[in-house]
């Protein structure tokens, strides 16, 4: 089984396995009991938090353990329900399902939703000006985005909030999930105030994550025992934040030699994809924007992506017809991929690789090789 949907999930890398391993066995106590086995866990518990800032160079107090990505961008957009007073919150159009699918919740509590469009996955900054007013309460902006690859260009994004509100804070949070471990990336710089991580996408546990906030009025999305600081309650899940440490610190370690080595395999399909009349939705190689070279979405134009996928599955090849979370939700992708200005015929037939650390060129030759024979034999 030869596998490319590493942007769905990755498997967890050798020492994060023993890391969660040595934990489980060797950590038996609640972070939050007042025995001698409790304050060994918290001890150990906030050295990973301070592990953890210190990679993302940024302040301990700033992250919050939680159980994923999805969690950490509710706790985000939950807060908002908790205010008397709804204003506007500005999302863009490429969002992510646990992003965009709180649109009805927020108008249903009031809030005027407003929208950023995004032309072949790019977010054009200067759009939001005329978005914002004095009511805006919060701008959301994934980083990369999980259908095409593309990069944000979210310090712009974070300048224009600022420059236009002194008196009243807009917050701005991202959805970094595709982000963490596969490119560089500067919090501080980027002017955000909240992002989500997931450790199972850089080779950690699935189930646990980060939530990097520094607004402190984030509200909790739950009441319960007090723990991360009062805004996630619930036992933290000491042997999978050990897991989690340890696969960030190894793909931080080796970020360049793994983009490298993404960056030639995606220019080695993109080449020979589209030679094969493949239609790459995706930025193209030689094109001078942001994207990340670990995701690349290509149309078989005819051939419905889902079946696509089912033909290749069966040949031994793990791809997605779109994000794990909307294969679940029929359409959300097409219409993600709609609203990026790409036809219904295109849309539909799209299927995405996603590449890895171990992704090799021996393993993308085969791929491609097997996409081409696919397509002509479903072409007949």
């Amino acid at each position: 089984m030869y596998y490319f949907d590493w942007a769905a999930t990755s498997a967890m890398s050798e020492h994060s396995i023993e890391a969660y391993c040595e934990t489980a066995r060797n950590f038996i106590g609640n972070p939050s009991s007042i025995h001698g086995e409790g304050f060994r866990a918290k001890e150990k518990l906030e050295d990973y938090r301070e592990q953890i800032a210190s990679l993302l160079k940024v302040d301990s107090k700033t992250i919050f353990f939680t159980s994923g990505g999805t969690e950490s961008n509710s706790i985000i957009l939950n807060s908002l329900f908790r205010s008397p007073n709804p204003g506007q919150v500005i999302i863009t159009r490429m969002e992510h399902s646990a992003i965009s699918g709180y649109e009805g919740i927020l108008r249903e509590k009031g809030f005027d939703v407003k929208y950023l469009n995004c032309p072949k996955g790019f977010i054009n900054p200067e759009k939001l000006i005329p978005l914002l007013n004095s009511n805006t309460r919060m701008v959301i902006c994934m980083l990369v985005n999980n259908v095409v690859g593309t990069v944000q260009n979210l310090k712009k994004i974070s300048e224009i909030c600022k420059n236009f509100s002194s008196s009243r804070k807009i917050h701005i949070h991202s959805d970094g999930v595709q982000a963490l471990g596969k490119i560089p990336i500067d919090l501080l710089d980027l002017g955000i105030d909240s992002a989500s991580f997931s450790a199972h996408k850089f080779c950690g546990p699935r189930g646990v994550g980060i939530l990097y906030n520094k607004n402190n009025r984030i509200l909790p999305l739950s009441s319960g025992g007090g723990q991360e600081f009062f805004l996630r309650g619930g036992t933290e899940n000491l042997p999978g934040i050990s897991a989690m440490t340890i696969a960030l610190e190894e793909s931080l370690k080796d970020i360049k030699i793994h983009y490298t080595n993404a960056k030639i395999c995606r220019n080695y399909l993109e080449e020979t994809l589209s030679q094969a009349n493949f239609t790459i939705l995706s930025p193209s190689m030689e094109s001078s924007s942001e994207f990340s070279p670990y995701i690349i979405t290509v149309s078989a134009g005819n051939v419905p992506g889902e079946v696509f996928v089912r033909m290749m599955d069966k040949a031994g090849f793990c791809l997605s017809s779109g994000s794990a979370c909307s294969n679940n939700a029929k359409g959300n992708n097409v219409g993600i991929l709609r609203y990026m200005g790409f036809d219904e015929k295109t849309s539909l037939g799209t299927v995405r690789i996603s590449l890895g650390y171990s992704t090799n060129m021996k393993e993308v030759k085969l791929l491609a090789a097997k996409m081409i024979e696919v397509k002509n034999n479903l072409s007949l």
